[in-house]
């Protein structure tokens, strides 16, 4: 086997193993809103978390998380780490709520303890852990030094993101795991469509940061009565 097949397997392992959900990452732990919108009875039923997860992954991930992924992939493509914590703040400037920044954090922290084992870099002599790293950034890096391209590394963070939420959906609703694996086909289509909107070079250049509607119901779930997650 040539060297390059033994390179391009091993970096579809690496893929692998940082878009499985049993990541020690505390994804599990947010649902990124859900939790209010079905308690307030506007997500309901498996045709309403279609919608939802649509506008979710159109207005929030493909026009604001995945931009300053990008931007974070070519800095360190560019080895300019200055630039890569200025991104960083920026993405964190963005999470309007206390528990929504929190989320961020706390799992680009879990990432960023995983990156010594899974790529052999110390990320102590780089400094990186002396700073308060969002998890979009964490997930550029470690795909990066996976051997990553930049095209697979947002498909794997995009699909990452899209599970968990699944997940989340099928138990807080609740649904069925059937029902879960036929959400997961009909927004693997919009996916696909929207990142060859990307490959065509029509790819957003400055990310969308003022998400009014989310911010709402961030500051709404933030004390709700009763709750199951974190965000």
């Amino acid at each position: 086997m040539k060297c390059s097949d033994l390179n391009e397997d091993l970096a579809l392992f690496k893929l692998l193993h940082i878009v499985s959900p049993s990541l020690p990452t505390g994804g599990f732990s947010y649902s990124q809103t859900l939790e209010w919108w079905v308690d307030n009875h506007v997500v309901h039923d498996e045709p309403s978390f279609v919608t939802w997860l649509s506008d979710m992954f159109l207005f929030s991930q493909y026009r604001c998380d995945l931009v300053f992924f990008r931007q974070a992939f070519e800095a360190i493509e560019n080895n300019n780490i200055t630039q890569f914590l200025d991104i960083n703040n920026l993405f964190l400037s963005s999470r309007e709520t206390s528990e929504l920044r929190a989320e961020t954090i706390q799992m680009g922290y879990s990432l960023l303890k995983l990156v010594p084992d899974i790529t052999q870099m110390d990320v102590k002599k780089m400094g990186l852990d002396q700073h308060s790293l969002c998890y979009p950034m964490v997930w550029a890096f470690l795909s990066f030094h996976c051997q990553l391209s930049a095209d697979i590394a947002q498909k794997g963070y995009l699909w990452s993101w899209l599970e968990n939420l699944v997940m989340v959906g099928v138990k807080v609703i609740p649904l069925g795991q059937s029902a879960g694996q036929r959400i997961l086909m009909k927004l693997m289509g919009l996916l696909i469509i929207q990142m060859n909107s990307h490959r065509d070079g029509r790819f957003e250049a400055t990310p969308m940061t003022v998400l009014p509607g989310l911010a709402i119901a961030s500051s709404c779930h933030e004390s709700q009565y009763t709750r199951l997650f974190r965000s």
